[in-house]
């Protein structure tokens, strides 16, 4: 039986100006024939397996047209509302996910979306198969009514810029899952070369092969009869392991006079793993000892600890004070812990904070902010006479889970290395694209360390699987959010700039057009305009700013730090008052900073820093104060510089 690959369903867009693959599957041994109603055609045989693929010539833009497939058997397919044009993959987590209806509010731009040529979408479902899927399952589908709502925002407003500017037709393939990690969709041939990966992926792939897995697995979970989520639940409450006692009580390790000289030292906020403290799941303590202000007597404190990843309970001079967590919860992983402290605990001069950390997958510890973990009087809700409680504190491993990770990973589970490559890519590649924009870094946010190069890897991978040399890669740096969970924002927003260095790709800010409250902010409109932007200078050579002002040298002074800009005409600051800029003496201590624009310079001083040794813009989760922009209104990327010292 004659079939086509779904991506060339009625309505698909296709590729201009290059060969143009098509595909599907017939009788062994058989022929084929492509024919466009323009005039291309092109032949090929059927594969053992089945499958053809031919290639249609290099094509102008235009349409709509009419494609012809027949085979040797007289067999007959026609697909209609072809249209050639510019098409781009849309990929990432929920930020990219977001549809035009929002996931609980709507969009608030719709008016701005408007298309200049035919734009057509198509979404692939998501599916966590154990085996590389061979067809999307997925066809194209028109900006109309309920199909055009569920469109990708940040895809239909990238794909709406285009076909304004460039007046051709623009399809967008649309890949993405929200919470999911880099790894996720990579190919396990490239993982396997990642040392940081490689250990995972074995345990992962040694475990869903074994009989015992598939054991404690139902044909209904075999078959993902399951929506997504229904089976990740119902997953982890079979898989993971119960929550273990708790052996530190059993030695007193919230007493303060347990002696935890022994103990290793750790410099917190940070999950442990990204520390280096531990690299697996489990339970783990951490002590530290306060001095309180004597005025502190016999008064009531608020303990206030920051974000716990994932349950924790909580010691305040030996006596538990607060418990967040149990079971295998999820939920409470970024979410600050406030604990009262009862006046009577409040005796000496000294106080010892204990803290429990369980954690039973991916990352664990007290992972702050840092401006979040601090000791307070109840009647001080501000906290200005508060204790910091960041820096060092003392740790000690309780007891190992092992590399759990394993658990969440298999049928059910979108962050298993390598799923989502083989399900909601492989099946796309290798239609003819102009290049891909991405949305994602979220959920790679505990370590930041590694971004670097998982995204170097995860750009070269598609690359190479989709072999048209290099095609253009833009990522989206993470935009603002003020919450727990995003205080490496500014490592992985460093790491994403480094990584399209590495590979001669590019990306577009969104660090001012984030919701302090919310990690999905509503602003998609900005999202795809500078995604669009970008594409239009750096792949179409068009005759606009792209890129936002970034750092082309900078000279070191006494009391001062002269930063010159590339793709600064223009520069200003939103308000008249630049803003966002930090600088540090040798003490490692960024205050913020004055700055003066002189051109494409900003010139950096602060009175309390007679020698400047590091200087550092919009660097933390949500950047409110970073408020410079080109002349397009393009703001200036984020940056950490330290000085060289001979």
């Amino acid at each position: 039986m004659l079939q086509l690959s779904t991506l060339f369903s009625d309505h698909a867009v296709l590729q201009r100006e290059m060969p143009v693959p098509v595909w599907g599957w017939s009788t062994p041994g058989t022929a084929v024939e492509v024919a466009l109603s323009s005039g291309e055609s092109a032949a090929g045989v059927c594969a053992d397996d089945g499958k053809f693929l031919v290639r249609l010539p290099a094509m102008k833009a235009g349409g709509p047209l009419e494609m012809t497939v027949k085979n040797g058997a007289g067999e007959t397919l026609t697909v209609r509302d072809l249209y050639i044009g510019e098409v781009w993959i849309a990929g990432g987590q929920s930020n990219m996910e977001m549809p035009l209806k929002g996931f609980q509010t709507p969009i608030p731009d719709l008016d701005a979306l408007k298309f200049g040529a035919p734009v057509r979408m198509l979404t692939v479902p998501r599916c966590t198969s154990l085996t590389r899927r061979a067809d999307a399952g997925a066809v194209w589908t028109l900006p109309e009514g309920e199909d055009l709502m569920g469109w990708s925002a940040a895809g239909a407003f990238f794909a709406a810029r285009l076909s304004r500017e460039l007046k051709v037709p623009v399809g967008i393939l649309s890949s993405n899952w929200g919470g999911t990690i880099a790894e996720a969709w990579m190919s396990r041939e490239m993982l396997i070369r990642n040392p940081d990966c490689r250990k995972t992926l074995l345990d992962y792939e040694e475990r869903v092969s074994s009989v015992s897995y598939w054991e404690n697995i139902s044909q209904e979970e075999v078959r993902q009869e399951l929506n997504p989520e229904e089976h990740a639940a119902r997953m982890i409450e079979k898989l993971y392991p119960e929550y273990p006692a708790n052996l530190g009580l059993e030695r007193n390790w919230q007493e303060p006079a347990f002696d935890d000289s022994d103990w290793g030292a750790a410099e917190l906020p940070g999950t442990w793993q990204s520390l280096g403290l531990f690299p697996d799941s489990g339970a783990l303590w951490f002590r530290k000892q306060v001095t309180l202000p004597a005025s502190w007597k016999n008064r009531p404190l608020v303990l206030e600890i920051g974000s716990a990843d994932k349950h924790d309970v909580t010691y305040f001079n030996g006596v538990q004070v607060g418990a967040t967590g149990k079971g295998v919860e999820i939920c409470h992983w970024n979410v600050a812990r406030s604990y009262p402290i009862p006046a009577e605990l409040v005796r000496d001069s000294c106080a010892v904070i204990a803290v429990r950390v369980y954690s039973f997958m991916y990352g664990g510890g007290l992972i702050g902010p840092a401006d979040a973990m601090r000791l307070r009087l109840a009647e001080d809700p501000e906290g200005k006479a508060g204790i910091p409680l960041a820096g060092e504190w003392r740790w000690q491993l309780e007891q190992s889970l092992g590399n759990t990770c394993r658990f969440c990973m298999g049928i059910g589970f979108p962050n298993s290395f390598g799923i989502l490559f083989d399900n909601m890519i492989v099946p796309l590649i290798p239609y003819a694209v102009r290049g891909a924009v991405w949305y994602q870094g979220e959920s790679n946010a505990d370590a930041p360390n590694a971004y670097r190069r998982l995204m170097r890897d995860l750009i070269e991978d598609w690359r190479f699987r989709w072999g048209q040399a290099d095609f253009d890669f833009y990522q989206v740096l993470l935009a603002g959010f003020a919450d727990p969970f995003s205080a490496t924002w500014p490592e992985i927003r460093e790491a994403q700039v480094l990584a399209a260095q590495d590979t001669g790709s590019g990306f577009a800010s969104a660090t001012d057009i984030g919701d302090p409250a919310d990690i999905h902010p509503l602003d998609k409109y900005s999202v795809g305009e500078r995604l669009a932007l970008r594409a239009l200078q750096d792949t179409y050579h068009c005759p606009l700013e792209g890129h936002g002002p970034e750092i082309s040298g900078i000279q070191w002074g006494a009391g001062e730090v002269r930063i010159r800009f590339a793709h600064a005409e223009g520069l200003h600051a939103g308000n008249g008052v630049p803003g966002g800029l930090e600088i540090a003496g040798e003490d490692g201590k960024f205050v913020p900073a004055q700055a003066e624009i002189n051109g494409d310079c900003v010139c950096v001083s602060a009175d309390s820093v007679s020698e400047p040794c590091a200087v550092r813009y919009a660097w933390c989760g949500y950047p409110a104060e970073a408020n410079l922009y080109n002349g397009g209104d393009l703001p200036m990327v984020p940056f950490f510089r330290k000085r060289r010292m001979e």
